[in-house]
């Protein structure tokens, strides 16, 4: 289960609760351009284990991680 803030992440296509989390990198032309890619932001993604779609946060404090018997 994903929480942002006090709610619970909920798939806006499908529905579902169940998300694998992952590091997406924020790359922009200009670095990529210099071949500094590795030094863009990064934001924290959550992709739905049913449908696969996929969101992004870039304030990673805000998302949180529990499974159903830790629910806050």
């Amino acid at each position: 289960m994903v929480w942002v803030g006090p709610r619970q992440l909920h798939c806006p296509l499908c529905r579902g609760t169940l998300f694998w989390d992952r590091e997406v990198q924020l790359n922009t032309a200009g670095m990529s351009f210099l071949n500094l890619d590795w030094a863009n932001a990064s934001a924290t993604g959550v992709q739905c284990a049913d449908c696969s779609r996929l969101e992004l946060f870039a304030d990673s404090g805000q998302v949180r991680f529990s499974t159903p018997e830790a629910q806050p």
